[in-house]
């Protein structure tokens, strides 16, 4: 293939998982209410009694939500997600190494769910409750924009 068809097939490759994802995002609107409650469990249980997570602005429970869903969306595509990605560069590998795409799916996407796990059960617990105890001297006022981008950040990198 010449540079420009490979550059097309990555169009292409690129279109077909954003549009995946703005399904699965679509769907995950439905319950980003649910999403949301449960990624913030682990900052929500380092915070004094009688402290809450605040919004500043009128659009950031909105947007907040939005990347909620995105991020439950990027969970549930990631088999199509990887999938793309081995369909793109198989056509470069030789024939035995184009037979680890099982291999492949099957473990990028344990390895992404399991890092993702070991980010929202581990990692952000451990960050924020040692980040908020070095604050107890003061009032928290943790907006839902900052706790949010906190977590989904240590969330998707660990994944």
């Amino acid at each position: 293939m010449s540079v420009l068809e490979h550059l097309d097939e990555l169009r292409s490759r690129l279109w077909r998982s954003l549009l995946v994802l703005v399904i699965i995002m679509g769907g995950c609107w439905a319950v980003s209410d649910y999403i949301l409650e449960f990624l913030l469990i682990p900052i929500r249980q380092h915070l004094l009694e009688g402290d809450e997570i605040v919004f500043i602005t009128p659009v950031e429970p909105f947007m907040t939500y939005m990347k909620a869903s995105a991020i439950l969306a990027i969970f549930i595509a990631a088999p199509y997600l990887l999938y793309q990605l081995w369909a793109f560069v198989a056509p470069g590998l030789y024939k035995h190494e184009r037979r680890l795409v099982i291999p492949f799916l099957v473990l990028g996407t344990a390895f992404f769910l399991g890092g993702g796990a070991f980010g929202y059960y581990v990692a952000t617990p451990v960050a924020s409750g040692w980040l908020i105890g070095l604050g107890e001297k003061f009032t928290a006022q943790i907006t839902l924009r900052s706790a949010f981008q906190f977590e989904s950040r240590i969330i998707l990198a660990m994944g």
